[in-house]
């Protein structure tokens, strides 16, 4: 029997053996041809059933942040359509909720009711509490780090050259959708307040704060403000350098960037879905 099969399977393909050799080749050209039009990527285009919502809130102590921010927004989203878990990490000005679909929901609708109960939930918030939310794919994470170190520059510098010179020319590759800088120090003006003047003055700390408030705005440029006022005293105005030191600094930072044992300023390049 085993004899009488081979014999039949020899026969077959001596009697065929130009339409097997076509389509051999034909399947040959054919990957060939796939191989070159194919599209390739580090990573497939993926859907995955999950939205992080990142909440930053300055400096409040975790115990506070629970309960003011992170639990409020846990309770908004469990009743979201096709949540089937709701998870989240909280610490000291920092909270990450991460809301758990089924496979079956459609992301992008579901992306809208997350967005429109966020923004619901914001009303409640502290007014200093920001929040991004992302929808989980590949695309959320960086494709490429970029760290700026110098033996010679500040933080600041580096930060200026990151944000101002090297972020908008990446932003112009096709095919990049973000660009984060993360660490470096942003400049900023600091004022130094001298107590015996202030007190002198019988001005209030809440009385300084409040008049950098109001006037702390972006100006059409040509206009330049001098000589600050904080308040009028008997038809005498009361200015900043009167009680007070104005200096230029950096801004507190709690995420610091290392790169070649150098402090660095690291940008996060991130590819278009």
């Amino acid at each position: 029997m085993s004899h009488s099969a081979d014999t039949g399977a020899g026969s077959f393909g001596i009697c065929h053996r130009l339409a097997i050799i076509f389509v051999t080749l034909a399947l040959c050209a054919a990957g060939v041809y796939s191989a070159y039009r194919m599209p390739s990527s580090v990573f497939p285009e993926t859907e995955f059933p999950r939205f992080v919502i990142l909440i930053d809130n300055g400096i409040m102590p975790a115990d506070e942040m629970m309960a003011t921010v992170t639990r409020p927004m846990e309770e908004a989203m469990k009743d979201i359509p096709g949540v089937v878990q709701v998870r989240s990490a909280t610490g000291r000005g920092s909270a990450e909720v991460n809301v758990f679909f089924n496979w079956q929901v459609n992301m992008i609708e579901s992306e809208l009711f997350v967005l429109n109960r966020v923004a619901q939930v914001k009303t409640t918030l502290p007014p200093t509490a920001k929040t991004n939310v992302w929808r989980l794919t590949f695309n959320a994470f960086p494709i490429i780090g970029v760290s700026l170190t110098s033996p010679k520059r500040d933080l600041t510098e580096l930060w200026e050259t990151a944000r101002y010179e090297l972020k908008p020319r990446f932003l112009r590759i096709p095919g990049i959708a973000r660009v984060d800088v993360v660490g470096g120090r942003t400049p900023e003006y600091h004022v130094l307040v001298d107590p015996v003047k202030l007190s002198a003055a019988n001005i209030a700390m809440s009385d300084i704060t409040t008049a950098l408030t109001k006037n702390n705005i972006v100006a059409p440029a040509g206009f330049h403000m001098e000589n600050f006022t904080v308040m009028m005293r008997c038809g005498v105005p009361v200015r900043i350098r009167d009680i007070a030191r104005v200096e230029r600094g950096p801004e507190p930072v709690f995420n610091v960037v290392n790169a070649q044992d150098r402090n660095a300023a690291l940008l996060n390049i991130r590819a278009q879905p």
